[in-house]
Order: structure tokens, then C-alpha cells, then sequence
């Protein structure tokens, strides 16, 4: 088995056309079947030989308190989950900066929710982003749901969180992936111009794999969002309506009090089913504007009652809060943290490509027994290498730059493959020392 660099670039939206039936079409090409569902969250740890995050900068913004602030202060710590989701926000690098949360034991924990519609290295142009809605459903949903995981139970479970703090949602962008994760918190607020969804499509994924394998596969996925929508309270309607074009949703103001309803019955349609001239064009789905899926603004996630509030700016947020007159905001380390964890992930990137060529240009064709060993121990040393690094930066890995160092964007295949390679060169040195 070969293992070496990889250029070979494949473009998964050729041809996309205008309209929604070129993403479904699009969607059959995501054929990853794996059981993400298999990573228990509560198990990840912080990556081993993890160089300590710089301390930030004061932000003199941030380093405020109320004017007539006291020792009865309520403290808040901002953690800002910005960037993209899966690569600067990992569920490494949220665990590390939920340790720095827990040392400073705040009252209120404050989640901003400001991703750029991107995933594994996927981003800006509007046909890469119809590509995200396929990305969603598989490594996307997975660190979701460890995530979520870390937001809620962790912080309930760990005795060393001696005060748990109030978790608030403050959504400025949650498109993709991320809109799961925002899921699980109770208390959501949005900013006057927030975007809170595009994770359709989810009955569209997996085509062409078979029809029963690609049904368990919607349903794992599909109870796992509900799941998450649930430990959040959320109306599963509104929850369904959000991943899948089939579901029809329309509503009914009584009395200010939205009455849902799954089919168009209601004075308002929010989502239509999708088909034929119904379905959405390609531009609409990229800005979220379309309603084959549900997509919360913040106007429509207050009159839904999703949202516990409108805040453009922190005080605002506070003020919402109750505690504008008397708050204290602790200066944390996150954002040094996951810009540490980003920044190693992208040389991880560069480090397994270089090893991966030096270990296919070291030859074991020499001219003694010994020199040939010697090469292919090396050759296992390099390998191992590349191992270790997919296993520490797993799913924040993009895609496209495993397949530059192995041949494959899978890093589960690429780890497989890996472990092949160096039992082969074990077996070939144990003979050749015979």
C-alpha cells in the first residue's frame, strides 16, 4: 500500500444549478456512512504536549464593570465561539477554554455565537457554501453533538464547577453545524441582524447508498438534533423544520402566542415542502432567505418564543439580563485558546504533509540488510508521526489537506491506511532480519 501526497482536488458542486435540485444532486455524493454518534464526549481531554495559550491582551472594552459596581458584583465571562466551527472551535479547544471558564466560576456564562458559515476548510464562495448543508450531517453534526455535550452536561456533572453559572446564547451568526450546537442552551438571545439556521436537507443526504443504511442514517441523525432540541426545550416542530425540506411548518398568532402547525393551515407559512415550485434557488439558500428549511431571524425568533430577547450591543445583553446596573466582566483566555488550537491544527497540517513526503521519497531499496531496515524504521517513525497527529486534531483536520498528505480527505481511512503501512514495514524488517 502506497501512502504519499495527494493533490488531487475534487470538486463536489460541478454543474450545481440554479434551483435546490442541483444540491440534492449534490447531496448524493456525501456517501459517508460512518456512526459518528460512536465519540463519547465527556472522554475528550485536552490534546497532549499542548502549548499553553498566550495571555490576551487587555481589551479595555472588555475590561468593564458597572459604575457603581460592588462586591456583590455579578460576574460574566464572555466566551466568544467565533471563526469556523470544527476547526478554531473544536471540542479540544472548547474544553480547554471551559477550564479557564471554571477557574474564574462566574455567574453567568455568556456563549457568543458568531461562526462563519464554513467547515473543514470549506468557506466564502456561494457554491462552496451550498457544499456546507451536505458537511452538516456528517463530521459536522458529530462535533455538535460533543459540544453541546460539554455546554450542559459537563459543566452540570464536574465537581469542580462549585458555582454553575447561568449559560446564555447570544447568536450573531449560527449558520451550519453551529446552529446545532445553539440548540442545547435554554436561554437564547439574538442580535438585531442574526441568522440562526441552514442546516437543511438532511432527507436529501447519502444518495445512492442503500435506502435502508441511508434511512438509519437520517434517523440517528435526526434523533440526535432532536435530542439537542430537547434538553433545550424547544418545540420540535420548529426543531424538524430546521434539517428536513420535507417538513411543511405554518403558524397561528393567538394572542401573541405562536400556534405551529405541520402543514399550511396557519396564517403564516414558514417553511413549504420543497417540491417542484416550491423549491428554493441556489442564491436564496446561500443567505439563508429561502424556505424549503427554517431559518431563525431575530424577529421571527421572538414571535416563535425561541428567543428570550433582543440585544445589539453587551450592555443591551445585560440589561436583558438584569444586572446592567451591577456586573463585573472577567477578562479570560479563550480567545488565546482557540487561536493556539487553530493555529496548531493548520501546522499539524503542514508537518503530516512533509512527513508523508519524506517517508515516500526514503527508499528501503538498499544495499545491505541493515541500511534496508534502517530505512523502513524510519519510514514507521514518520508514519507514526502522522498518526498521532490525526488522532490529536481529528475532526478539525481539513479535508483537503489529508488528502494532500494520504489520498484521502477521511481521516478515519487516512488513520486505517496509516496503521496498514507500518505493520507491513514491521513485518518486512522482522523477515529481513530472519
Amino acid at each position: 500500500m502506497k501512502i504519499g501526497p495527494n493533490s488531487q482536488k475534487s470538486s463536489w458542486v460541478e454543474g450545481a444549478a440554479g434551483r435546490v435540485q442541483g444540491l440534492r444532486q449534490l447531496a448524493g455524493l456525501a456517501a459517508a456512512s460512518v456512526l459518528w454518534l460512536s465519540v463519547p464526549a465527556l472522554a475528550i481531554q485536552p490534546a497532549e504536549g499542548a502549548a499553553p495559550a498566550a495571555k490576551p491582551e487587555t481589551d479595555k472594552t472588555d475590561a468593564k464593570e458597572s459604575a457603581n459596581a460592588n462586591a456583590d458584583a455579578a460576574t460574566v465571562y464572555i466566551l466568544p465561539l467565533t471563526g469556523e466551527f470544527g476547526r478554531r472551535v473544536a471540542s479540544q479547544s472548547l474544553l480547554e477554554a471551559l477550564d479557564d471558564v471554571r477557574k474564574s466560576q462566574p455567574d453567568y456564562l455568556v456563549v457568543l455565537f458568531d461562526f462563519e458559515w464554513a467547515f473543514g476548510g470549506i468557506r466564502t464562495n456561494d457554491l462552496e457554501r451550498a457544499r456546507q448543508s451536505m458537511v452538516t450531517w456528517n463530521a459536522g453534526m458529530s462535533a455538535a453533538t460533543e459540544m453541546s455535550t460539554l455546554l450542559t452536561d459537563r459543566i452540570r456533572d464536574d465537581k469542580k464547577w462549585v458555582k454553575k453559572p447561568k449559560v446564555i446564547g447570544w447568536i450573531r451568526n449560527a449558520m451550519g453545524p453551529s446552529a446545532i450546537l445553539a440548540l442545547v442552551l435554554r436561554d437564547l438571545y439574538y442580535q438585531p441582524e442574526a441568522r440562526h439556521g441552514g442546516i437543511g436537507y438532511l432527507d436529501y443526504i447519502l444518495g445512492g447508498v442503500d435506502e435502508t443504511v441511508r434511512q438509519k442514517q437520517i434517523s440517528l441523525r435526526e434523533g440526535a438534533v432532536r435530542g439537542i432540541g430537547n434538553k433545550g426545550g424547544y418545540d420540535e416542530m420548529i426543531v424538524l423544520s430546521m434539517t428536513k425540506t420535507a417538513t411543511v411548518l405554518s403558524v397561528t398568532y393567538e394572542g401573541g402566542v405562536p400556534k405551529l402547525f405541520t402543514d399550511d393551515t396557519g396564517e403564516e407559512l414558514l417553511t413549504d415542502d420543497g417540491i417542484g415550485g416550491n423549491a428554493d434557488r441556489l442564491d436564496d439558500i446561500v443567505r439563508g432567505r429561502g424556505n424549503d428549511t427554517l431559518t431563525l431571524t431575530a424577529d421571527l425568533a421572538a414571535k416563535l418564543r425561541v428567543s428570550k430577547g433582543t440585544a445589539a450591543t453587551r450592555d443591551e445583553l445585560l440589561d436583558e439580563l438584569g444586572i446592567v446596573r451591577n456586573y463585573k466582566i472577567i477578562e479570560g483566555r479563550a480567545p488565546a485558546i482557540f487561536t493556539n488550537w487553530e493555529r496548531r491544527v493548520q501546522n499539524a497540517e503542514r508537518d503530516m504533509q512533509e512527513w508523508a513526503r519524506q517517508a515516500a521519497e526514503t527508499r528501503a531499496e538498499r544495499d545491505t540488510p541493515d541500511a534496508r531496515v534502517a530505512a523502513r524504521g524510519r519510514q514507521i517513525g514518520l508514519y507514526e508521526k502522522c498518526r498521532r497527529a490525526l488522532e490529536q486534531y481529528d475532526k478539525s483536520l481539513a479535508p483537503e489537506a489529508v488528502a494532500e498528505a494520504f489520498g484521502t480527505g477521511d481521516v478515519e481511512q487516512a488513520r486505517t491506511q496509516l496503521g496498514v503501512r507500518i505493520e507491513e514495514l514491521k513485518q518486512q524488517n522482522m523477515f529481513e532480519r530472519r
